[in-house]
């Protein structure tokens, strides 16, 4: 029923709107077979008025929304905002629960984790906050090389705020861009597999073989 180009984000306050008025009620499922979130169940209630429900007004004319039949929603407003899809969520988590070695189907997307997710999701792209949740592991500190002894990997830390999610992104991007330094005394081919090993008095060997 909405004009095309209208952005999801407004769609999505608009629902919030009809939620806070009750005339929308959302609930969010999950399979249980194996714990992962489906697809919410949206139920739309329709308010009930005194006497009949097509109530008309002076003139036997049926009753017109203010500003006419056809007014736009108030909160009807073209954004550049894009959708936060159930699959992005999932991937983020499904990611961390990974990367902290959590049990998969003990591990739940609560509310509060779901909500956790979306607000990093809504501020960054969804690559950033993937690095984000696993960038932790390449600092020591957070991996439990610390005066407590344990790791420092909650989601919530994670995600905190934009300082969080850009430093454990940038911990993981970092990770994954080292060079490994060259050893002189080692030939690699076009894999990176040491193919040839330098010894003193014997020359280039052949790992494998004889040189």
């Amino acid at each position: 029923m909405l004009p095309p180009g209208v952005a999801l984000g407004t769609i999505r306050r608009a629902r919030a709107e009809l939620e806070a008025a009750d005339l929308l009620r959302v609930e969010y499922r999950t399979d249980e077979r194996n714990g992962r979130e489906t697809t919410p169940l949206y139920t739309l209630m329709i308010p009930v008025g005194e006497g009949d429900e097509n109530e008309r007004g002076e003139g036997g004319d049926t009753a017109r929304p203010e500003g006419g039949q056809n007014a736009r929603p108030k909160n009807l407003t073209k954004e550049p905002e894009q959708e936060i899809g159930v699959d992005e969520v999932r991937s983020v988590f499904d990611a961390w629960v990974e990367a902290t070695g959590k049990h998969p189907t003990r591990t739940r997307l609560d509310d509060k984790r779901r909500r956790t997710i979306q607000k990093a999701l809504k501020d960054h792209p969804v690559e950033d906050v993937l690095d984000a949740v696993v960038g932790w592991q390449h600092e020591p500190f957070y991996c439990g090389e610390n005066d407590r002894g344990r790791a420092f990997n909650d989601l919530g830390l994670l995600l905190r705020d934009a300082e969080h999610v850009e430093r454990f992104r940038d911990l993981a991007r970092q990770e994954a861009t080292k060079v490994e330094p060259v050893n002189p005394n080692e030939r690699r081919n076009s894999d990176g597999v040491v193919t040839h090993r330098w010894s003193m008095g014997a020359g280039w060997m052949t790992i494998g073989g004889s040189g």
